[in-house]
């Protein structure tokens, strides 16, 4: 995320060449947490003994 930021602020990448996988990525988001949040609920037991 730096180096992406970084190059945006140098204008070496412009916001429009990631501006459809940015949305796309935004849109889809909760995808991401689905195998996260199945994995806390499987090993909720675990969790409450820490």
């Amino acid at each position: 995320m730096v180096i992406l930021l970084a190059l945006l602020s140098k204008g070496i990448i412009k916001l429009e060449m990631i501006d459809d996988i940015a949305k796309f990525l935004l849109d889809h988001l909760a995808i991401f947490f689905i195998q996260p949040g199945i994995s806390l609920v499987n090993n909720l037991d675990l969790l409450k003994e820490e």
